[in-house]
């Protein structure tokens, strides 16, 4: 992994850090991890070195009412737009097509 491709993921994780946020992990393993319940600095450095990963959402994953909520607080303000998405763990940096997030598949975040 570049030096460039460790700061994206390390400034996508830290917005994610206040959420609820899936990792897997080198086992195979699904954590479910926020700044409250984990060891941030051993978590950080796991997934910025790539052992561990994010589970994200794809863009392309926005159901028709997340799509409608996502229109009206993109009008709002930039910092609100880029809270939702972090809190709705949706991969707007591309994070899973260039190998360094993983894609939910299983709809974890669907609760």
């Amino acid at each position: 992994m570049t030096q460039e491709e460790k700061n994206l993921v390390l400034i996508d994780l830290c917005g994610r850090l206040p959420y609820d946020i899936k990792i897997k992990d080198e086992y195979g393993d699904y954590i479910n991890v926020n700044i409250y319940n984990a060891d941030i600095e051993h978590l950080i450095d796991r997934v910025v070195s790539g052992i561990d990963k994010m589970v994200l959402r794809p863009m392309s994953s926005m159901t028709d009412e997340e799509e409608d909520e996502y229109e009206i607080i993109i009008r709002s303000s930039l910092t609100t737009h880029i809270d939702w998405l972090n809190k709705n763990m949706f991969d707007y940096r591309g994070l899973i097509l260039k190998g360094l997030a993983i894609e939910d598949t299983e709809g974890m975040y669907n609760n």
